[in-house]
């Protein structure tokens, strides 16, 4: 509908207020607006009456239009975003990755034996007798259930790590008891082996066929290479996280009471890019 000039000049003097935000907030001042500039033209605010039904028509409108507008704007952050897809695709925007399982975790007391070495004054534990157990050591509960230990349990790292006399012979102690805390969880290792095909396609999906799937710990081919997962398919670089420990870096391994793992770097192939 086209206005002439005169219309447009009177619309402008005339006061509008955009902070409605509900259905009676709308009514209200849809026939406060009617009364103040249309007295002569409709004056019937009757709830039975016609023009009240637009009015109630048009709050009703403006009611879901507004709802809608808050919750795109809710939606899009993340600290009020209740959708799950939503929230999901916000933090993988924000370099986070989503877990859609949570395992029961435990943090488990590991006790390990050591003999004394030195004379007098100067007994102690001798701690190149500790152990480095790798991640993946299996235990299991009184009701059953198996835990996997998700990271390196080395008693040579004083962090968390308790030592007392285990025995001694004639108030000399001969052993000592270390004790160290280490995380695990719930969960069941699992393989699953896929044949591509002796011509595989470009970007080629497949469905691992499991439910309640934790992480993808380990992927290798048939040579025996391992595949990492990256961010992008052109990243030539991947940084892997190692014990900080004589066999990888003799250099750092001083500080390994401070720093326990350290990163390296490993150079992906051009010849088939590293994804996971």
């Amino acid at each position: 509908m086209a206005l002439n000039s005169s219309t447009k000049k009177s619309n402008q003097g005339r006061d509008i207020k955009y902070l409605n935000k509900d259905f009676s907030k709308f009514r209200e001042n849809l026939i406060e607006y009617a009364k103040t500039y249309f007295p002569q033209t409709y004056s019937d605010f009757n709830e039975s009456s016609p023009g009240m039904m637009f009015i109630e028509m048009a709050s009703y409108l403006g009611d879901v239009l507004s709802y809608y507008t808050d919750d795109t704007l809710k939606e899009s952050l993340i600290l009020y975003s209740e959708d799950k897809q939503n929230v999901v695709a916000l933090a993988e925007y924000l370099g986070y990755k989503p877990k859609v399982t949570s395992p029961s975790i435990v943090k488990l007391a590991v006790y390990q034996t050591v003999p004394a070495t030195g004379t007098g004054d100067g007994v102690k534990p001798d701690l190149d007798y500790c152990l480095r157990i790798k991640e993946g050591m299996v235990v299991k509960s009184s009701q059953g259930t198996n835990f996997r230990t998700s990271e390196l349990l080395d008693f040579a790292v004083e962090d968390e790590r308790e030592i007392s006399i285990y025995q001694s012979n004639a108030g000399t102690p001969t052993s000592y008891l270390i004790k160290k805390y280490v995380n695990a969880i719930s969960a069941e290792l699992r393989t699953i082996e896929f044949d591509f095909g002796s011509s595989p396609e470009q970007f080629s999906k497949v469905q691992l066929g499991e439910d309640n799937v934790i992480d993808i710990y380990d992927v290798r081919d048939s040579n025996g290479n391992k595949w990492y997962n990256v961010p992008y398919l052109a990243q030539e670089m991947v940084y892997v996280e190692y014990a900080n420990s004589e066999q990888t870096d003799k250099d750092l391994a001083q500080f390994k009471e401070s720093v326990p793992n350290v990163l390296k770097v490993i150079k992906t192939s051009r010849r088939n890019n590293t994804k996971r």
